[in-house]
């Protein structure tokens, strides 16, 4: 072919091809879409409406996308210091709710670098946060070991000094606002600065979901509707769920608790973590409150599986131990208790009564008395003045349920058995006294537990758990029926030997027709004819 020629014929080939390529725009739907450059300005805004939101998980999510913008040269310091912020919030969150604790104070500390070289304010927020999120831990924010005293001791020197950069940093910045309102309300809120001016520097971000959320939890939660309306706005708020819970346990109310909707708000939350030994104790505690025993054992075992120096885990277990008439568990388990050097008192007790229940009354009378030295209650000298009876030393006996029933004058078990006590002394005058008091206190009981019974028939409770406080108080009612009947005929003997007819008559009356006391009392009628 002619050189000429092929050039001509090439270069129409190539213009060919040129007019038949698709442009970007009408690509076909199958194609691959054309690489985008992100908007990290955008990515910025996400995460700050995500802090803004205010649920922990939204907080988690912010700070990874904060952590993705680190290496920016356009966004990079500002994501730093927003990683930092959202760090400390969630160390706070996790010492309210009583989750197990990441490392997100350290986690700031890292992100934050050298104090010289960060923005003036992210010092003392990181100082505030770190000593907040160790101190009291969960909803009552009880300082319960010494870390926890020490963080108090600290909030206490200091609030002057952090309640004036707080106040500098609010309302620009929600994490100050955060801790603002931690220390200004709850444990701290007594002595803090401007504490009654809330309203007044929390104006312009109380309408924050973070801030609202932490004012409603921390300031005094009293009605559910502000949780429920965040709840609804924000699905993945569920430690709302616990706060729920605890209302209906009459939180900071004066309402009587509701077991069941407690339950139904712990379950929700529980769903969501099981990390988390403040919200199984509640479980916990609630089943113990329903006399669910096993379920409760099942909580307080969860609980030490997550905090294994929980006491009030290791004291619940003790005690769904005992009532499920486990005795030598709950003896073991009152070893543990002994052994970690925390409430030495109720360790003796409880041990000293459930080997009381397992005969080993010697033992049981040991650690009665070492209970004695630290407990000042009602139960301690009763159980201790039933010890005595079995070892027949009535001398103490007496004294010790004399203490009890001053401690505590309602306690007819108490009576019961010092009645009983007084009988086998042969003071009659007293006998006649203490029986006669034991029998009103048992009619008493009996009316109220009537009252119980008929609530709880009546109620719209789960029916197991309605089955089971049912049989519980019906139990009761007979165990008080054989004690009422033992002080009646005890108060008749007793006014017969001393010559009061009248009196022995109207009391032995009462057990005419007993099963036990029946012929002796009509024999004792008798000879008052």
């Amino acid at each position: 072919m002619n050189p000429v020629v092929r050039v001509v014929v090439c270069a129409m080939l190539l213009l060919a091809a040129a007019c038949t390529h698709v442009p970007p725009a009408v690509q076909s739907a199958s194609a691959p879409p054309v690489a985008q450059h992100p908007d990290h300005r955008e990515q910025l805004f996400v995460a700050d409406e995500l802090v803004r939101r205010g649920c922990y998980d939204c907080m988690k999510d912010a700070l990874a996308g904060y952590e993705a913008l680190l290496a920016d040269p356009e966004v990079g310091s500002r994501a730093r210091e927003s990683a930092v912020r959202v760090s400390l919030l969630l160390a706070l969150r996790e010492t309210e709710l009583g989750l197990a604790r990441g490392k997100y104070v350290q986690h700031a500390r890292q992100l934050m670098g050298p104090v010289e070289s960060a923005s003036p304010e992210l010092p003392g927020l990181v100082e505030i946060a770190e000593v907040i999120a160790s101190g009291p831990v969960g909803f009552t924010r009880t300082a319960s070991t010494d870390a926890q005293i020490a963080a108090m001791l600290t909030v206490s020197r200091s609030q002057e000094r952090w309640a004036t950069i707080l106040r500098n940093l609010i309302p620009g910045d929600l994490t100050a606002s955060y801790l603002w309102v931690s220390l200004a309300c709850g444990a701290y809120g007594s002595t803090f600065p401007d504490t009654d001016s809330r309203a007044a520097v929390l104006r312009m971000v109380e309408g924050v979901p973070l801030i609202a959320y932490k004012v409603a939890t921390a300031c005094g939660l009293t009605s559910a509707e502000p949780l429920e309306a965040q709840l609804a706005t924000e699905p993945r708020f569920h430690e709302i769920h616990y706060h729920l819970g605890l209302l209906a346990l009459g939180g900071q109310t004066s309402r009587a608790p509701d077991l069941d909707a407690a339950d139904t708000r712990f379950r929700a939350a529980y769903a969501w973590r099981q990390d988390w030994p403040t919200l199984t104790l509640a479980m916990a505690n609630v089943a113990m409150s329903a006399e669910d025993f096993p379920r409760a054992f099942d909580y307080y075992q969860r609980t030490l599986a997550l905090s294994s120096t929980e006491t009030d885990a290791l004291l619940g277990t003790i005690r769904a131990l005992t009532y499920s008439n486990r005795h030598e568990e709950a003896v073991s388990a009152c070893d543990r208790l002994l052994a970690s050097g925390r409430n030495p008192g109720e360790a003796h007790y409880w041990r000293a009564l459930n080997l009381a229940r397992l005969k080993r009354d010697d033992e049981a009378w040991s650690d009665i008395e070492q209970a004695a030295s630290a407990l000042m209650n009602a139960e301690v000298p009763k159980l201790a003045g039933i010890l005595a009876i079995n070892r027949r030393d009535y001398a103490t006996a007496r004294q010790r349920l004399e203490l009890a029933s001053v401690r505590r004058r309602a306690d007819c078990e108490t009576s019961y058995y010092l009645q009983a006590v007084l009988a086998e002394q042969k003071d009659w005058d007293a006998t006649a006294r203490v029986a006669s008091e034991a029998g009103s206190c048992f009619d008493n009981e009996e009316a109220s537990i009537q009252q119980e019974l008929a609530v709880v028939r009546a109620s719209l409770m789960a029916e197991d758990r309605r089955a089971r406080l049912v049989a519980r108080r019906e139990q009761q009612l007979a165990s008080n029926a054989r004690m009422r009947a033992t002080v009646w005929y005890n108060a008749a003997a007793a006014n017969f030997n001393l010559s009061r007819a009248d009196e022995a008559r109207r009391f032995a009356e009462k057990v005419a027709d007993d099963v036990f006391y029946g012929d002796r009392a009509r024999s004792l009628l008798d000879r008052l004819r």
